[in-house]
């Protein structure tokens, strides 16, 4: 992200120990002047909640789509089978109507 005085800034998104451990680095350091200009650089860390209503209505929509793609993959593996035809990744994606990237990631995920 870039001001309007030309000042870029970059953010980094740490975890609890990681945060922790930059600390740790830094209160080691022998120089108090640099010592003290990363830590008003940093500043006050906020705190990210990991769940809240978006996040849990994601996960819950992604769970969803992968269960209907693996049934989809499922019920064309089983055609397929029916028809004596060749299962591929490209065959699964013409009878299941889903892209060729998704039957192909849910093929090899179920011949493992």
């Amino acid at each position: 992200m870039e001001t309007k005085f030309g000042i870029k800034y970059y953010r980094y998104d740490l975890d609890k120990s990681e945060y922790k451990g930059l600390i740790n680095l830094i209160d080691r350091l022998d120089d108090s002047v640099i010592k003290t200009m990363i830590i008003e650089t940093l500043g006050k860390p906020k705190e990210i909640l990991e769940k809240g209503r978006k996040h849990t209505a994601t996960k819950n929509a992604n769970r969803i789509k992968i269960e209907t793609s693996l049934n989809a993959v499922n019920k064309a593996i089983e055609l397929l089978k029916s028809q004596d035809k060749k299962i591929t990744a490209y065959s699964i994606s013409k009878v299941s109507k889903l892209s060729f990237n998704t039957a192909k990631k849910y093929l090899d995920q179920i011949s493992k």
